[in-house]
């Protein structure tokens, strides 16, 4: 079997300049993310609270609470938007 890496630690950076984001996510900004990506807020809710394998098994509102989990919260949405992740 092959070595695989959480999804955080390879998403460039400049996957936030893709989405439009600029500086870093507040709460509020990633919740509103979370629910244009998922086109509802409770299956945003749903997802925020589901404990993830891209996140190495972490609920990702676990991780609103300090910028770079935000940010690798962020980076997972946008990625969720383009269809890289799932």
């Amino acid at each position: 079997m092959g070595v695989t890496f959480p999804l955080w630690r390879v998403v460039p950076i400049s996957c936030c300049r893709l989405s439009g984001m600029r500086g870093m996510p507040d709460e509020v900004a990633l919740r509103d993310h979370a629910v244009r990506t998922f086109g509802d807020p409770d299956r945003a809710a749903i997802w925020l609270a589901r404990p993830t394998t891209a996140l190495e098994g972490r609920r990702p509102a676990d991780l609103l609470n300090h910028e770079a989990g935000r940010l690798k919260v962020w980076q997972l949405l946008t990625l969720i938007d383009h269809g890289l992740a799932s």
